[in-house]
């Protein structure tokens, strides 16, 4: 291989170099925006949490539901058909507040 053409390979693997470099630079920049708009998502979705939280419990859950709804609606790009919650909505318990069944005992006492 002559010392021409080896100058040619190599500038043949700069450029292709230098190519998936930029698309990579690009791609960095895209993943970015995308960080930045998830950020302010969760940031939103806190901030609707403690309000609920904070809120006097005597409310409407269904009213809250459509608040949330509404205010994630800004958020939305997509077009998506409304999906139905899962669970009704439950007033947070106390979490000292828990349950033990305990069953008979069918054996023997040791004395």
């Amino acid at each position: 291989m002559s010392l021409e053409e080896k100058i040619e390979a190599l500038t043949i693997s700069y450029q292709t170099t230098a190519q998936t470099n930029a698309e990579l630079v690009q791609r960095l920049h895209e993943l970015d925006h995308q960080n930045e708009y998830l950020r302010k998502q969760l940031k939103q979705s806190i901030k609707q949490k403690q309000q609920i939280l904070e809120s006097p419990t005597g409310s409407n859950p269904v009213e809250r539901e459509e608040d949330i709804e509404s205010q994630h609606s800004e958020f939305e790009h997509n077009e998506e058909p409304r999906r139905t919650p899962r669970r009704e909505w439950r007033t947070p318990s106390n979490p000292n507040d828990f349950r033990v069944e305990l069953t008979e005992f069918e054996g023997k006492a040791r004395s």
